[in-house]
């Protein structure tokens, strides 16, 4: 027997759970099994273990508490969770699943014939038509297609091509763009692979979740995301190729980008080496060059919106809290905070309506710091304290790794500055402060 948590708000994110075996979940990056990234949420909020009596759940003194069906743990018992049941931590909640060890036998895909792993099955991406016949995730789009006609995907009558991407959730097929599959899914919408047939050449389509594209404001912050974007032609930058909606679907056409985000690196290797997290802050200033030269503030800098390349060219992506400096119309309310509070400056967690490019430099130097010491400069267990420490605190320096360069901390500290007039006022004076850094470091990548 094994056990499943999926996540509610995006069930494809399941966490298996073997005989024997215990998860933590929690904020902690570093400590954590599964990273919950919200202030209500502990750094160590609690342990999910399976035995031979079964799954068991207990809270690990959270400060606000655990739930399952609603009713709070008492954190100085275990609790037995069963299939059905829901977990809550903090505004995040765990559907439980407990699988019989005959259920996760191995499997083939009908279609494909390649073997299915326990971790596919587990994510709840498998169709299974008949207690023999399962069809991975690749196939799936094929199956659901060829079951509209009374036949299966891989059979003589199976439909040669098709114009519909019939996935739940998923979207249609969009005008010449052949979906091929998803990339990943966020509370704002999924992101798919897909082939331009007429030119041949792969894309990413990002799709706006169906019940945020009913509410006006969303919309119109998606489309403002696109042509913001699309104004910034720049290698470190992704860039976006067309926006457009295909009934209620709503849909961006991007630069695929072969490769990982700076988070996703962190996730396995848990920091960067010196030399590449000066590569990548080389790049971003890059980028916010270009962007600040147009009055844009990205206000999101942070290791998910840094996508790194095979190659190893670092892009700035997901304009979606952008601000235009020169648009006298803005949809972000006044005294409202917006962004990720590990990487927003003070000045923005009052008012993101208020922020300008430093708020940027400030995150840029939040992010820097992540990726050179594994760990967000501020984190706390307690949201108010938290506050407090991105607001009175002075960055923890003395964590950044031994043989950090001087220029390098001096310049962290000036851009983790609580009060904007007392960073850098603009990305090309932190590229002048570092130019000596990032010779010495890049070599003849540096371009200067």
């Amino acid at each position: 027997m094994y056990a499943v948590l999926r996540d509610s708000a995006d069930p494809q994110d399941a966490h298996q759970i073997k005989m024997g075996e215990s998860l933590i979940i929690g904020r902690s990056y570093l400590k954590a099994d599964v990273h919950v990234d919200d202030p209500l949420v502990s750094r160590n909020h609690c342990r999910v273990w399976l035995e031979e009596k079964g799954l068991f759940v207990q809270d690990l003194g959270s400060s606000n508490g655990s739930f399952v069906d609603g009713d709070q743990l008492d954190p100085s018992q275990a609790l037995a969770l069963a299939t059905g049941k829901s977990l809550q931590i903090g505004r995040r909640y765990f559907q439980v699943q407990l699988v019989e060890d005959r259920q996760a036998r191995p499997v083939q895909c009908a279609v494909c014939h390649r073997p299915i792993s326990l971790d596919t099955l587990a994510g709840g991406e498998v169709l299974r038509e008949a207690p023999e016949r399962y069809v991975c995730p690749t196939c799936r789009p094929r199956e659901r297609m060829a079951n509209k006609f009374g036949t299966h995907a891989g059979s003589a009558q199976e439909l040669p091509d098709f114009d519909l991407l019939e996935e739940a959730g998923g979207p249609p097929s969009i005008d010449d763009y052949e979906i091929l599959g998803e990339i990943g899914r966020g509370r704002m919408g999924a992101i798919y692979r897909a082939r331009k047939r007429s030119l041949g050449i792969e894309v990413a389509i990002k799709t706006l979740n169906a019940e945020l594209a009913e509410v006006g404001e969303h919309v119109k912050r998606f489309h403002r995301e696109a042509r913001t974007e699309a104004r910034l032609r720049h290698r470190n930058i992704v860039q976006v190729y067309d926006v457009g909606a295909v009934g209620s679907t709503h849909f961006i056409v991007m630069e695929l980008v072969d490769g990982l985000s700076v988070y996703d690196y962190l996730a396995k290797h848990q920091q960067l080496k010196i030399p590449e997290a000066l590569s990548v802050v080389h790049q971003v200033l890059a980028a916010l060059e270009v962007a600040h030269t147009l009055n844009i503030v990205h206000r999101d800098v942070k290791p998910q919106n840094i996508m790194l390349a095979r190659d190893g060219t670092a892009k700035l992506c997901d304009f979606g809290l952008a601000k235009d400096l020169a648009d006298a119309y803005n949809l972000t309310a006044r005294d409202i905070g917006m962004g990720t509070m590990a990487y927003m400056p003070p000045e923005q967690y009052l008012d993101a309506a208020a922020a300008d490019t430093r708020a940027d430099l400030y995150a840029l130097g939040a992010t820097t710091f992540h990726m050179l010491t594994g760990e967000p400069v501020f984190d706390s267990d307690d949201l108010s304290e938290l506050v407090d420490l991105i607001f009175y605190a002075p960055p923890p320096l003395d964590k950044l790794p031994e043989g950090t360069p001087a220029e390098l901390r001096i310049a962290l500290d000036k851009l983790l500055e609580k009060e904007p007039d007392d960073r850098y006022q603009c990305a090309a004076d932190v590229r002048k402060e570092l130019d000596g850094v990032f010779r010495r470091y890049l070599g003849g990548f540096y371009t200067g």
